[in-house]
């Protein structure tokens, strides 16, 4: 049709006007004109130009800007590894509302990863980003219970957590725990439980 045809169009444009507000400092707009480039999004990808607008948008307060960059210091994506770095980073981002950094730092805290260990506080930003809404780090809380790893092991605690985020509405887990309890394969067996959970994730058309 006519209108799909100008899709790719009207495309381009909204990144030509998120340019245009970038460079007339919008910090907002700066950060997503990182995005743009380090992802190859209707560009050809440079990290290089994405990293620079991150820059750009740190100097201006976008605590985004600062969480993405943070990352790619973590893992070297871009520029030299600095696991130090990329917790100041990543900190002032989970500061500054970006949730999915404060569980990032929570599990860097929990490591030692470019911070002093703190098991404690690793936990509780954790639990911090998940009561604010980012689902994954319940997943990840899970797993540091069923494994033992840099916590006690604790396998109650383990189904506690993928209950939890089951209990928010994400199918994925839905379907892990109730495979899960179905098999008895992490240290709990529930098959009445488990049976409706992976009813509950098709329900949800999750499609594994």
């Amino acid at each position: 049709t006519p209108s799909d045809n100008l899709a790719p169009v009207h495309y381009f444009k909204a990144i030509e006007r998120i340019r245009e507000l970038a460079e007339a400092n919008d910090p907002v707009a700066t950060f997503h004109m990182g995005k743009v480039y380090a992802l190859g999004i209707a560009v050809l990808q440079n990290l290089d130009e994405g990293i620079r607008w991150y820059r750009k948008a740190i100097a201006l307060g976008e605590p985004r800007a600062y969480a993405n960059l943070g990352w790619f210091y973590q893992s070297g994506h871009g520029v030299s590894q600095n696991k130090e770095k990329a917790f100041e980073l990543l900190s002032y981002g989970a500061e500054h509302g970006v949730v999915s950094a404060r569980a990032a730092i929570g599990i860097m805290l929990l490591t030692g990863e470019g911070c002093p260990r703190d098991p404690a506080a690793g936990l509780a930003n954790l639990e911090e980003a998940f009561n604010d809404g980012y689902l994954n780090a319940g997943n990840h809380l899970a797993d540091l219970y069923f494994e033992g790893k840099n916590v006690p092991k604790d396998t109650e605690l383990g189904h506690g957590w993928l209950m939890k985020v089951a209990n928010r509405g994400d199918e994925r887990t839905m379907a892990i725990l109730g495979h899960y309890l179905l098999t008895g394969s992490h240290g709990k067996k529930d098959p009445e439980t488990g049976l409706k959970l992976m009813q509950q994730a098709v329900q949800h058309q999750f499609l594994p």
